[in-house]
């Protein structure tokens, strides 16, 4: 399993160069505010052309003193996913504006409040239970093949079933009937009783994989297997003071 005479060696990912056109904010399951830089132009690197990238939290920018106008270096970490690394400071004109963030959140527009962690801080949604754009993802996560595994329950799917307002938490989902479903765009027989029989089956995955996908903060697979080794009923967790 771990061969002591072997060694792994990994190529430096390729980077790029480009302009950061502009910040937009997407909500995270917890209600963080990310903000996303798109790039003007888009970047070519490891094959793919890259329009955008995930630039972390807020402590992340102001440390780097990022703003819109720069220009920016961007690599893939591990070839998949891009982000921006680093600031050619020394490129600036002098046009570069400082990256605004918003004070309400852009998909509920409820107040948006400063959160500050061990070692850094982040702007969040002062609803986030209530939050769509949160909601969906935490649906989506919820659904994911090594969590609850239920079929049919996609992005797309998930973000549908929030904007409709069939599910505002994850307990609607146990709620749903095929003539709700039926209701909605892209629906028809098929396709709402797969969904259905996909949920009804996740009621058998076990409290580990139900602990993992209710988006507890820090309780991932790994986490949420061992809770489950040392309180085995749901009812034994809710009872911890």
């Amino acid at each position: 399993k771990v061969p002591k005479w072997a060694k792994a060696y990994k190529f430096d990912p390729e980077k790029g160069t480009t302009k950061l056109g502009d910040v937009v904010f997407h909500i995270g399951k917890f209600g963080e505010l990310t903000p996303v830089a798109t790039f003007d132009p888009p970047v070519e690197l490891a094959g793919t052309t890259v329009t955008h990238a995930s630039m972390h939290n807020a402590s992340w920018v102001a440390e780097r003193d990022v703003r819109i106008g720069d220009t920016v270096v961007v690599e893939k970490k591990g070839e998949i996913i891009p982000q921006v690394v680093d600031v050619l400071k020394a490129a600036r004109t002098g046009t570069e504006r400082v990256v605004k963030w918003p004070e309400n959140c852009p998909e509920c527009g409820a107040p948006v409040i400063k959160k500050d962690t061990a070692n850094s801080y982040n702007f969040v949604c002062s609803n986030p239970e209530a939050c769509a754009g949160g909601m969906w993802k935490r649906l989506e996560g919820y659904a994911r093949k090594e969590r609850m595994d239920i079929d049919g329950l996609g992005r797309e799917v998930a973000i549908q079933l929030v904007e409709s307002g069939l599910v505002k938490a994850i307990p609607d989902l146990y709620t749903l009937t095929k003539e709700q479903l039926l209701a909605l765009d892209g629906f028809k027989d098929k396709k709402a009783q797969k969904l259905l029989d996909g949920i009804a089956g996740s009621k058998a995955r076990g409290l580990a994989r139900l602990l993992a996908g209710l988006a507890i903060f820090r309780v991932g697979e790994e986490m949420a297997e061992r809770v489950a080794e040392q309180f085995p009923d749901i009812d034994l967790i809710v009872a911890q003071p």
